[in-house]
């Protein structure tokens, strides 16, 4: 999942199933950045839950947050 992630300019924390970026969101932003993150989750069995802002000091942090699908059948 890692480098899926970065491939999107994400720094994924496997351990927490959190993404992690410097960014300030705005409505264009959005618009342009979940879609993606919909569809790279749903590729690899997670499912997106959603984002926060989290200023932290000079660098504005966006957390993206996903959740595991468990597609077994047995």
């Amino acid at each position: 999942m890692t480098p899926i992630f970065a491939a999107l300019g994400l720094e994924f924390a496997a351990d927490r199933l959190e993404a992690w970026e410097h960014a300030q969101p705005a409505s264009g932003w959005i618009t342009a950045r979940i879609p993606p993150l919909i569809e790279a989750a749903a590729s690899n069995g997670l499912r997106y839950e959603g984002w926060s802002w989290e200023p932290s000091g000079r660098q504005p942090v966006c957390a993206t947050t996903f959740e595991i699908i468990n597609n077994r059948t047995d």
